[in-house]
């Protein structure tokens, strides 16, 4: 079954959000142990999942369109890497079988304000102990803006929201701010987003 991303991925001249990888999660990632678990989550056309792959480690891409898992694929071959990619629905699938993650990293995944903290809860169940959360997202400020992203409220997120997503957390940085985005064709222009750093205790 098609949907809206496939579409947009298929459409793309190259890709959407270019082959770098998102800023905040090139500048902030530690240096974890050579073959640690990373997830790349919701990365679409896999530019995270590809560069992360590239330091050295094991990297799986969940995400819910199979045009961006095969653009993943391409990507990673051209740069000689392997990323595992598997077909999930977020929202509704039961997450894979005994995937633990040494990191969870993800750039731009927004859905439904009814599912944000209940999905995300979801997904931090497999983060290892003093794993990694890299995330950076827009902010419901971002409405303000014309560089990406959502045009329904509903769909970006509020600071309220990630604090009670974190409370179990350790928080190294969390923080709403304005920055300049560069990010292949759909993502270019001043933004309002939410950069979180932070360990599972």
């Amino acid at each position: 079954m098609t949907n809206m991303w496939d579409d947009r991925f298929a459409q793309a001249d190259g890709y959407m959000y270019g082959e770098r990888p998102n800023k905040w999660i090139e500048q902030n990632m530690p240096a974890l142990s050579p073959n640690s678990r990373v997830l790349a989550l919701a990365d679409g056309e896999g530019r995270n999942a590809v560069w992360l792959a590239k330091q050295g480690y094991h990297v799986e891409n969940w995400d819910y369109s199979a045009v961006g898992l095969e653009k993943t694929q391409q990507l990673a071959t051209s740069q000689g890497v392997t990323v595992v990619g598997r077909r999930v629905d977020l929202i509704n699938d039961t997450l894979p079988e005994n995937a633990q993650f040494d990191a969870i990293v993800s750039s731009f995944f927004h859905l439904p304000s009814q599912h944000q903290l209940s999905v995300w809860r979801n997904i931090l169940s497999r983060l290892a102990k003093q794993g990694v959360l890299l995330v950076q997202v827009f902010s419901h400020n971002q409405l303000g803006f014309h560089s990406g992203g959502p045009k329904d409220y509903d769909l970006l997120y509020g600071v309220d929201a990630w604090q009670a997503i974190l409370a179990s957390m350790k928080i190294d940085y969390f923080q709403e701010e304005r920055i300049i985005l560069d990010e292949g064709s759909h993502h270019q222009g001043e933004a309002s987003v939410i950069s979180i750093k932070a360990r599972k205790g």
